[in-house]
């Protein structure tokens, strides 16, 4: 099974030996057919933008797909809560990690662990409810090592990743593949060089204009376990420059999986630093603009269990987040709704 080092404190099968100060042990469930959805009670068929978690209508977590524009992104000055996670149903098995959604919230590209490999993959829905067409690789990106937590940008047109692949100059390197047409097929990837360091760095995760990259990396430099970095560039025929530690908020504990929203003025991520309720939780800062430090830290308590929670992602139009948690046992994926309060 695929356990990630940053909500166990080890990568125990790739990576060996990288911890993290304030990490969790590391769990010794199985993979089941929690994570297969075998036997899940809590795993329903209804179309979820209608109904609220019991299945029944419930307006307060319906979709207003008519607020949406063209780019599929809504704009709302404020938000109500998160709906109760739902998880996610795929027509193929395996352990989904690092999902990716993309703008028009049909495709969820993923990294797909099948026995002792992990692979970008991505799977389709007719809707935006929880059942999801079987998933399959990603053509022309995936090596003979692992390669996962893609991220599709906002124009489809460019797809990034992490690899375990030889070439790279660390355990773990960030890598971008592009292509012409959004119905096309990948060109081969290439290293993030300017981006990657001589330890772990994977989870990229850009703002809709593609002009700020957020990611985890264990390098040195940082607060302490794995942290969070931020490069930013001016257009998106330049290079990032080097990227900044995310200081006002990572802590001596793990900050992982960071997401940006599409106006990259809120940063979600996973902490098991101190007032959480499980292993990891999920949190979420806020900015003003660009300029700003993010602040306003906050438990994103309804998203959140006594167990791990980790790998977050929001949708364009950020009505929709998606994770990873393990509050059926093994690693499952997980999504939950919200509305526009204006």
């Amino acid at each position: 099974m695929r356990f990630g080092y940053e909500f166990l404190g080890a990568d125990s099968d790739a990576n060996p030996g990288v911890s993290g100060s304030g990490g969790a042990a590391t769990s010794p469930l199985p993979l089941s057919d929690a994570a297969s959805g075998g036997g899940d009670p809590d795993v329903g068929t209804a179309d979820p933008l209608d109904a609220g978690p019991s299945g029944a209508p419930d307006a307060a977590i319906a979709f207003d797909a008519a607020s949406a524009d063209a780019g599929g992104v809504v704009a709302c000055q404020s938000f109500a809560a998160f709906s109760a996670p739902q998880r996610l149903v795929f027509g193929s098995s395996g352990e989904a990690w690092g999902p990716g959604p993309s703008a028009d919230n049909a495709t969820l590209f993923v990294g797909l662990v099948v026995g002792s490999d992990e692979n970008v993959a991505r799977a389709t829905r007719p809707d935006r409810g929880i059942t999801f067409g079987a998933l399959s690789n990603v053509a022309n990106v995936n090596s003979g090592a692992r390669d996962g937590t893609p991220f599709i940008t906002a124009n489809g047109l460019s797809l990034y990743f992490f690899s375990e692949r030889f070439g790279g100059q660390g355990q773990r390197d960030l890598m971008l593949a592009t292509r012409t047409d959004p119905a096309g097929a990948f060109s081969a990837p290439s290293f993030l060089t300017a981006l990657n360091s001589s330890a772990i760095d994977h989870e990229p995760r850009l703002s809709a204009d593609e002009l700020s990259l957020v990611f985890e990396s264990t390098r040195g430099g940082g607060a302490g376990g794995p942290d969070m970095w931020l490069a930013e560039r001016s257009a998106t025929s330049d290079a990032f420059v080097s990227p900044r530690n995310v200081s006002e908020l990572n802590t001596s504990a793990s900050e992982t999986g960071p997401a940006l929203s599409a106006d990259a003025l809120t940063l979600m991520f996973a902490s098991d630093r101190p007032g959480g309720t499980g292993g990891t939780d999920i949190w979420r800062a806020t900015r003003p603009d660009r300029a700003t430090p993010f602040a306003n830290v906050e438990r994103v308590s309804e998203l959140n269990s006594s167990s791990f929670e980790y790998d977050v992602a929001l949708s364009a139009d950020q009505n929709e987040v998606f994770f990873v948690s393990t509050r059926l046992g093994a690693p499952t994926l997980w999504r939950a709704l919200r509305v526009c309060l204006d």
